[in-house]
């Protein structure tokens, strides 16, 4: 009896730490119970509508580092978005210092939607201090690109791709 508990102990645990990754923190935590709002199809361009749903990318920082980010599009008419906005943290480079984030969240609600002339829509999210973030759609319905605009003491922008969330 003792090596079979003895055995169901060592198997119960490797299929735990099997298991840990998929248990881990998201590094772009989103609101609990976020829902993504289907567009209306009656009144929101199909190509608009490509929009819909959840976006991941990340950005560069001074001295190699990275930030992981999304951008959930959680409604969506023809004329604006209600954008979720996620980073992932960001640490402190020990040897030059800097700025450090934890991760977290913010709802930006009447985010403009503009279409460019080259047929793709742009949505602007108005961040703090400033700044800005440009979603823009590419050909490819799986991809957009996000311009951040300095704010929160950035001194350079960049345009990054963004894939969409399956």
């Amino acid at each position: 009896m003792r090596k079979f508990s003895l055995s169901l102990a060592v198997i119960l645990s490797v299929i735990f730490l099997a298991t840990l990754p998929l248990l881990a923190a998201d590094p772009t935590p989103f609101p609990e119970g976020m829902k993504i709002v289907p567009p209306d199809k009656n009144t929101v361009p199909e190509k608009l509508a490509e929009f819909s749903g959840i976006w991941e990318g990340s950005w560069d920082f001074m001295h190699g580092r990275t930030q992981d980010a999304a951008l959930a599009v959680v409604k969506l008419t023809k004329d604006e978005a209600i954008v979720i906005y996620s980073r992932g943290k960001l640490e402190i480079d020990q040897k030059r210092g800097g700025i450090s984030m934890d991760p977290g969240w913010k709802r930006y609600p009447g985010c403009p939607v503009e279409k460019a002339d080259d047929g793709n829509y742009v949505i602007t999210v108005k961040l703090a201090q400033g700044g800005s973030l440009k979603m823009k759609q590419t050909p490819n319905k799986e991809l957009i690109h996000v311009t951040l605009s300095a704010s929160m003491g950035q001194v350079a922008d960049q345009t990054r791709p963004f894939t969409k969330k399956k």
